[in-house]
């Protein structure tokens, strides 16, 4: 009888540790997942400011120096590539290495005035989580550009959603007796998902 007992305690107790370890996996996921979206939303904005500035005729040539290699540094590696088009054939999509294409809206030669900006952030929903405790997402993004000519009139502009891969790398820290989670985001390639004549692309 006794045994039984004991027997009958031990299970319970296993019972109850597999639940609650369930439980607990579950919650920090969820917040994993929770930081993921709010952290890519606001580098993402960040992205996009590094990118106004860096394509703004009136910022200096240093400033637009130090803007870019901050920039290069928020994605994963110097092979990340971007997709770029154009109204002119819509269908024709160049891939560019991210330091070229900064390289190249710091000039913009054809214009004297330029305005990019990105006013429309989404995380979609498509969230995974590989087997290195790594979180993966994409950001979609509505970017506005406008190109002006000397007498301040418009000579180019275009709306484009473009799509952003983003990773959520996770690292383990030791402080002092306790493991921590830390995660680093970085981006990674750009795709274009759409370009159109100025009009406003609509999300819900």
């Amino acid at each position: 009888m006794l045994f039984k007992e004991i027997k009958s305690s031990l299970l319970f107790l296993f019972i109850f540790f597999i639940n609650y370890h369930s439980l607990y996996a579950q919650h920090e996921d969820s917040l994993n997942l929770k930081d993921l979206t709010l952290k890519a939303r606001q580098k993402a904005f960040d992205l996009g400011e590094n990118l106004s500035k860096i394509s703004d005729k009136n910022t200096s040539k240093e400033t637009k120096r130090k803007l870019i290699d901050l920039t290069m540094d928020m994605f994963k590696d110097s092979d990340c590539v971007i997709e770029v088009t154009s109204l002119r054939d819509t269908s024709l999509v160049k891939k560019e290495k991210i330091r070229k294409y900064l390289n190249r809206i710091a000039d913009f030669p054809n214009y004297s005035k330029v305005q990019l900006e990105w006013n429309q952030v989404h995380v979609i929903s498509d969230i995974r989580k590989d087997e290195k405790g790594d979180y993966w997402g994409i950001i979609h993004v509505i970017q506005r550009f406008q190109g002006f000519g000397n007498n301040d009139e418009v000579l180019y502009k275009d709306v484009t959603e473009k799509a952003i891969e983003v990773r959520l790398e996770h690292f383990n820290v030791e402080k002092g007796a306790k493991l921590e989670n830390y995660y680093v985001l970085k981006f990674g390639d750009v795709k274009v998902i759409e370009t159109t004549d100025g009009k406003p692309i609509i999300k819900p």
